[in-house]
C-alpha cells in the first residue's frame, strides 16, 4: 500500500463526507475545516427542512468528527472503531456527536461509516468502561452510510438527542416502576429499506413515558421478535386452523403451534426440527397429532399467512404416532367422557422439564390400562387388598378414583353414580350407622379434583340423616369444615353451597345437648354467608350477639363469634387464652383463615 500522509487522509475523509453532504435533495451544510481541528471534533453540519437554507429552514446542528483510515479492502455493512474514553466524555458533555469513520483505499476511493452517539450511550461507555473497569479505549460499532443517508442519519439524530439531555440521564427522579407505558426507537433500523430492515443488526434505546416526557431507561438488541396469528395450514386436501406463535431470532424461525408442537428453522444450514413441547390439553393433542401424522407424510404443507413452504417425510416417527401414541389419546378422550372432565382442562401449565411429555404419556397410558383394561401392573397401589379412594395425578390435574379391589381389582370413578350404591356403615362403641362414603376425602379433592362432582356427593348425603347422633353430628360437621376449607382454596362458591345444603338438615331438637350443636351449626353457617358475600346482615349479627350472651363460659365460642362480628382483639384475647396444642388444632380450622383475614 502506498504510504499517505495522516494529513491526506484526514482530508480525504472530510471532502468524502461534505460530498455526501452537498448531494441533490440533501439539504445540509457541512462546516468541516480539512486543517485546524477542535479537541474531539472537527465541525458540524448544519441540517434543514427544505431546500430554502434560510434561518427559519434551520432544523438544528449535529457535532461531527471524521476519522481516516486506510485499508487494504473495503469492510462490509459494518465494522469497528477504537476512541479514547477522554473523547466519549466530551461528546456527552457536548450532548452527542456524530462519528464517521472513512476507509480509503490505496487508489483514493473511499467508503463512509457512521455511528451516532447520543448521551445515553456515552454515559454508559463512561461508567462502565472508564470507571468502572479502567480502560483507555472503547471500540464502537460503526455502520457504512450506503444502507442509509446522510441526510436522515444527521435528522435522527436531531430528533433523539432533544430527548436525551445529560441532566434528564443523570437525574435519579425517575425510576422503571415509575412509568405505565414505554416506547423503543433506534438510529438506524428502517424496515422500509432492505438494507436496515433486520431488526437484529440495530441498537434500540427504551424511553419511559411520562405525558410529553420521554425518558431514556435501556439501551439494547432486539434478541427475539415474538407474534401471535390465527394461521391456515394445507396439507394435501386438509386444510387446519392453528394458533401459532412466531418467534423469530437473528438465525433461526421457532413455530409453536397451538402452545404444543414446535418447529424450528435454522436459516444457517436450512435445516428444520421438530418437537411435541408440550401437552397443554387434551383437546390440543387431539387437535396437534392428527396434524403432525399429515405433516410427516411427505405431502407438501403450506402456511398460508407466513407463505411457509416445505415437505417432511419422517416414516418412523410416524408409525409411532400411529400405533402408539394417538391411540393412547382416544383412550384418554373416553376416559374422560365417562368422568365428565372437560377435554381443555391444562395437564401442564409449565413445562417443568424437557421430558415432561414424554413422562405424561407414560403416566396416562398407565392410568388408561388400569381404568378400561384392568391392567394394574404399571400402577402402584399401597394395601391392594383394601377398598379406598386414590387420587392419580396426570400432569397438573389430579383424577380421584375408587379402588374396589373385590371380586377383581378396578378402578371407578370416585364420583359416578355407583358410588351412591356403597353401604358405608359406622360402628361406634357398638351403635351402628350410615354414613357417606365420601368423608374420607379431604378439602385439596374437593378444591382441586379434576372429576369431582359436588351434585354425587349431596345425592349421597341425601340418603340418611347426616346428624342422627352424636357421632354422626361430629363426622358430618368435619366433613362441612372441609368444604369450607376447599373454597378457601378454589374459591369455587358451589362449595359453599354444598356444606349449607348439608347443614340444612340438622334439627335443632333432634340430638340432646341440642344447644351445643345448635351453636355450632350457626356458627359454621354464618362463616358460609360471609364467605359468600363478604359480610352478614343484621340478623345474623343479632344471632351472634345472642349467642355470645349465652355461652359467656365457652371461651372457643367466644373466639368464633368475635371473628364473625370482626371483634378483632376479642377475637385476639380469646385465642391467646388457647392452650398450645387447642390452638394448633384451630389453625386447620376454616374459621381462623378467617380470623387470619382480619387480622391483616
Amino acid at each position: 500500500m502506498a504510504k499517505m500522509s495522516n494529513g491526506k487522509l484526514e482530508r480525504t475523509a472530510v471532502t468524502a463526507v461534505k460530498a455526501e453532504a452537498n448531494k441533490p435533495d440533501t439539504f445540509l451544510i457541512a462546516d468541516i475545516p480539512e486543517g485546524d481541528k477542535g479537541i474531539s471534533f472537527d465541525g458540524e453540519i448544519q441540517v434543514f427542512k427544505d431546500e430554502a437554507e434560510t434561518v427559519e429552514s434551520l432544523l438544528g446542528k449535529v457535532p461531527v468528527q471524521v476519522k481516516g483510515t486506510r485499508v487494504n479492502s473495503f469492510s462490509n455493512k459494518t465494522r469497528t472503531f477504537s476512541l479514547e474514553i477522554d473523547h466519549y466524555r466530551n461528546y456527552y458533555n457536548s450532548n452527542g456527536v456524530v462519528l464517521f469513520v472513512v476507509e480509503i483505499l490505496v487508489t483514493g476511493e473511499v467508503k463512509i461509516f457512521y455511528k451516532q452517539l447520543l448521551p445515553k450511550e456515552l454515559k454508559e461507555i463512561i461508567n462502565y468502561f472508564g470507571d468502572i473497569k479502567n480502560q483507555k479505549k472503547r471500540s464502537v460499532e460503526v455502520r457504512a452510510l450506503s444502507e442509509t443517508s446522510l441526510y436522515r442519519v444527521c435528522r435522527v439524530f436531531i430528533n433523539e438527542s432533544k430527548k436525551q439531555p445529560p441532566m434528564l440521564i443523570e437525574s435519579e427522579a425517575f425510576k422503571e416502576s415509575d412509568f405505565t407505558s414505554f416506547n423503543i426507537a433506534s438510529l438506524t433500523f428502517n424496515p422500509e429499506k432492505e438494507d436496515t430492515s433486520n431488526i437484529f443488526e440495530h441498537d434500540f434505546t427504551v424511553y419511559g413515558v411520562k405525558e410529553k416526557l420521554n425518558v431514556p431507561l435501556h439501551l439494547g438488541r432486539v434478541h427475539t421478535v415474538r407474534r401471535e396469528i390465527l394461521e391456515t395450514v394445507d396439507i394435501g386436501d386438509n386444510h387446519y386452523k392453528l394458533k401459532i406463535k412466531i418467534t423469530n431470532e437473528a438465525s433461526k424461525i421457532r413455530i409453536l403451534i397451538e402452545d404444543s408442537l414446535e418447529l424450528t428453522f435454522n436459516e444457517k444450514d436450512q435445516n428444520l426440527s421438530y418437537v411435541i413441547k408440550r401437552f397443554d390439553s387434551l383437546a390440543t393433542q387431539l387437535k396437534i397429532v392428527p396434524f403432525f401424522m399429515d405433516m410427516l407424510s411427505g405431502q407438501e404443507i403450506h402456511f398460508r399467512d407466513t407463505s411457509l413452504e416445505f415437505v417432511i417425510s419422517d416414516n418412523d416417527f410416524l408409525k409411532e404416532l400411529k400405533n402408539h401414541l394417538y391411540p393412547i389419546l382416544l383412550k384418554l378422550e373416553i376416559v374422560f367422557q365417562n368422568m365428565n372432565i372437560d377435554k381443555e382442562k391444562k395437564l401442564d401449565h409449565i413445562n417443568k422439564d424437557k421430558d415432561n411429555y414424554g413422562n405424561l404419556i407414560n403416566k396416562i397410558e398407565s392410568l388408561v390400562d388400569a381404568i378400561l383394561d384392568r391392567n394394574f401392573n404399571r400402577l402402584t397401589i399401597n394395601e391392594p387388598e383394601l377398598g379406598k379412594f386414590i387420587k392419580l395425578p396426570i400432569g397438573d390435574i389430579h383424577l380421584i378414583f375408587f379402588y374396589n379391589p373385590y371380586p377383581e381389582p378396578m378402578l371407578v370413578n370416585a364420583f359416578s353414580k355407583e358410588m351412591l350404591k356403597i353401604d358405608a356403615r359406622f360402628t361406634i362403641e357398638g351403635e351402628s350407622f350410615p354414613h357417606s362414603p365420601f368423608i374420607y376425602i379431604n378439602e385439596a379433592i374437593l378444591a382441586f379434583g379434576a372429576n369431582c362432582q359436588l351434585e354425587i356427593i349431596k345425592e349421597s348425603f341425601d340418603q340418611f340423616d347426616p346428624f342422627s347422633n352424636e357421632d354422626a353430628f361430629n363426622i358430618t360437621n368435619n366433613f362441612c369444615l372441609q368444604c369450607l376449607s376447599a373454597f378457601d382454596l378454589s374459591k369455587d362458591e358451589n362449595l359453599l353451597t354444598l356444606a349449607e345444603s348439608i347443614y340444612n338438615k340438622f334439627s335443632y331438637s333432634s340430638l340432646k345437648e341440642k344447644n351445643k350443636f345448635s351453636r355450632t351449626v350457626t356458627i359454621n353457617k354464618l362463616q358460609i354467608v360471609i364467605r359468600s358475600v363478604g359480610s352478614l346482615e343484621d340478623e345474623g349479627y343479632i344471632k351472634l350477639m345472642e349467642l355470645k350472651r349465652n355461652s359467656m363460659d365457652d371461651i372457643e365460642t367466644q373466639f368464633c363469634i368475635n371473628v364473625l362480628i370482626e371483634s378483632k382483639r376479642e377475637a385476639k384475647l380469646c385465642f391467646q387464652q388457647f392452650d398450645e396444642e387447642r390452638q394448633k388444632f384451630y389453625k386447620t380450622l376454616p374459621i381462623y383463615h378467617l380470623y387470619m383475614e382480619g387480622d391483616s
